[in-house]
């Protein structure tokens, strides 16, 4: 498909200097701008009430898996900047 778009010569500018850092086309670009467009999610439209209670029948959702428990070490901040001394 072509699709031609009308772009205000300083957005023209920004797209052809982006394409142009990146070693591919406008084409290629805004083909990938594109394709890496999502549509909206249903969870945006959902009210709190339902999403909360959505979460909360996923989190439900993994009792009696039998999952290992992390330790207390593994979930403190320490060793993971214990090597830079603070």
């Amino acid at each position: 498909m072509i699709v031609t778009l009308n772009l205000p010569p300083a957005v023209e500018e920004a797209v052809l200097t982006e394409a142009k850092e990146k070693g591919v086309s406008v084409d290629d670009l805004v083909r990938d701008l594109v394709l890496s467009a999502r549509p909206q999610s249903e969870y945006q439209e959902l009210s709190p009430d339902e999403w909360i209670r959505r979460f909360r029948e996923w989190v439900h959702s993994h009792e009696g898996l039998d999952l290992p428990v992390l330790s207390d070490e593994a979930m403190s901040r320490d060793p993971i900047y214990a090597d830079r001394g603070l």
